[in-house]
């Protein structure tokens, strides 16, 4: 996932993206900096543990390749819990 040594050394480089959709076609490409990830991905670590998940715990995600999914994945990490990841 994202070390905050990297996001220390370069926290406004693009990261993940997405591609815009319009009228059903694909457009232009949509950037988040380290520093946006890392900030969402320590927000999904922490409301991990305020659940309960901790060291230890197990869990699951199932989902699609996507930012999202890997904010989740990244959130779980940062809370120590055993990760089993479907894409």
């Amino acid at each position: 996932m994202i070390s905050n040594m990297t996001v220390e050394r370069c926290p406004d480089n693009p990261m993940p993206g997405r591609r815009e959709i319009l009228d059903g076609k694909p457009g232009k490409y949509v950037w988040q900096t380290y520093e946006e990830v890392y900030e969402l991905v320590i927000k999904v670590g922490n409301a991990m543990q305020s659940c309960g998940f901790g060291e230890g715990e197990k869990c699951g995600i199932y989902g699609v390749n996507s930012p999202e999914w890997d904010y989740k994945h990244g959130g779980l990490q940062c809370s120590w819990t055993l990760l089993c990841s479907f894409i």
